[in-house]
């Protein structure tokens, strides 16, 4: 500071006795390190000295965090920048495209002009000069936001490029440096739909620009071209697979399995890779497992993969599928990946279910008439005084069932302990098919008990599962 001060006394001085009166002196501040009032007070202490001698005196701010945008001569484009001159209803492609175009050149000469500086420039910077670059095509295109469009399909194109903008915009103004998933997503969103939009506005309409700005649009075009391919593809596959017409079969008392899986590629392009898997969720919406249901490369147009069934172990309550595609256009090659919820959604308990409600096609069945008892038994090569569970299974559902177990599992409530487990086989690989409206009695002997016969029993519970579904919790009475 005291520097500063001793510079503006000698400009004074040297200014007093060799600039010839009215003349006029500019003086240039730039706003940095040195804190501003104080700079501000000495060089209006200046000014006011030279004013005393007879000098005007201009004082000029500029803020170094500010980047001034400098006016860009279009040799190729006459667009028109946004003014209060009405729209001629409705606008034709011609000039639509000469403004979109002058407004990307225009917001192409904005980034090069700082473009050796974004690496040394602070948040706010980066925020107010990515924030010009944008503007600088606003300013030509915004006028369309509400105009009537000579061709339709141009109107719909303006409106993917400039939403396209917008979350550019709202990337940067909103969550750069604050949130840089939301700030990647919104921007990279804003940056491929713009690209597709080119590409098209360009295929149809056509863009002349400047030649050095040539190599720049012809790659923003390939990757529109590209991601035009990836909504193509991905759109097509998501609606197959949240409108796919599959069943949940019952394979076994252990398992089921989805069938059939099947996919046609309808887009005009090959798919390089394509998976497909099925995440199971229970009712806590917890993932319990993954099934693999499809897996195939070079699939070209018009193909249709599938598999016929695929099998299921664990019990789920809920199905979503899971897509991983890849594409190349002989430029470019990714993979892309999406999950949808089925509309049909299928659950399995041991009990198939469709939307919720048991599914048609599948025998279900019914625990009726339990009772309980102890009594003398000598079914294991020795007479003991066990507790016994008699029941009949019934088959409410509407196809036949070729088998039924009966699980017990016996439980000492004073002790808390396990007192036996059995297994009944209601119906075996060697009996008749349960049919629907049938019952079949069976009872459980437990195996652990006394050799004579006894009024101090223990208090006992059972579980009772029919093909591993529990069916009922009952008390065991002498």
């Amino acid at each position: 500071m005291k520097r500063l001060f001793a510079l503006i006394l000698v400009f004074c001085t040297c200014f007093t006795f060799s600039i010839p009166a009215q003349a006029d002196i500019s003086i240039d501040v730039i706003l940095s390190t040195l804190n501003e009032e104080e700079l501000i007070g000495a060089v209006e202490s200046a000014a006011e000295l030279l004013k005393h001698y007879g000098y005007i005196v201009t004082i000029q701010k500029e803020k170094d965090d500010e980047i001034v945008t400098t006016p860009q001569e279009n040799e190729t484009n006459e667009g028109t920048v946004d003014s209060d001159e009405a729209l001629t209803s409705p606008v034709s492609s011609d000039r639509f495209v000469a403004d979109l175009t002058a407004g990307w050149e225009a917001r192409s000469a904005r980034l090069a002009q700082d473009s050796n500086r974004v690496s040394l420039m602070s948040d706010k910077q980066y925020v107010a000069y990515m924030s010009e670059c944008i503007s600088a095509e606003y300013d030509f295109i915004n006028k369309y936001r509400d105009a009537e469009f000579e061709e339709s399909v141009l109107a719909g194109y303006f409106q993917d490029y400039i939403s396209a903008l917008d979350e550019q915009f709202i990337a940067i103004t909103e969550y750069y440096g604050k949130d840089d998933v939301q700030f990647n997503e919104y921007f990279s969103s804003g940056y491929y739909k713009r690209c597709q939009a080119l590409y098209w506005i360009n295929r149809k309409w056509g863009m002349t620009v400047k030649t050095e700005n040539q190599e720049t649009l012809t790659e923003l075009i390939t990757i529109g071209k590209y991601w035009d391919m990836k909504v193509s593809i991905e759109n097509d596959l998501k609606a197959q697979l949240t409108n796919l017409d599959y069943s949940l079969v019952d394979a076994s008392k252990s398992s089921v399995y989805f069938s059939p899986i099947k996919i046609t590629n309808n887009s005009s392009y090959q798919i390089e890779y394509l998976s497909i898997q099925a995440k199971l969720f229970d009712g806590n919406g917890n993932q319990v497992d993954t099934s693999y249901l499809i897996s195939d490369n070079s699939i070209p147009a018009g193909k249709t993969v599938s598999k016929d069934r695929t099998y299921i172990s664990t019990k789920f309550e809920t199905v979503s599928f899971t897509c991983t595609y890849g594409i190349t256009n002989g430029v470019y090659y990714d993979q892309f990946d999406f999950e949808v919820s089925p509309q049909v959604q299928y659950g399995w308990d041991g009990v198939i279910k469709k939307n919720g409600n048991i599914a048609d096609g599948q025998p279900v069945y019914s625990l009726e008439g339990v009772s309980t008892s102890w009594e003398m038994n000598s079914s294991w090569s020795k007479k003991l005084y066990v507790p016994v569970i008699r029941f009949s299974i019934k088959n409410i559902g509407t196809v036949s069932g070729d088998h039924v177990t009966v699980h017990v599992i016996f439980a000492n409530t004073d002790t808390k302990e396990v007192w036996d487990e059995e297994t009944v086989y209601v119906i075996g690989s060697s009996d008749a098919p349960l049919q629907p409206g049938y019952s079949k009695k069976g009872f459980a002997y437990s195996s652990v008990g006394y050799k004579t016969e006894t009024t101090f029993v223990p208090n006992l519970t059972a579980e009772i599962y029919v093909n591993d579904i529990l069916m009922d919790t009952i008390t065991i009475k002498k």
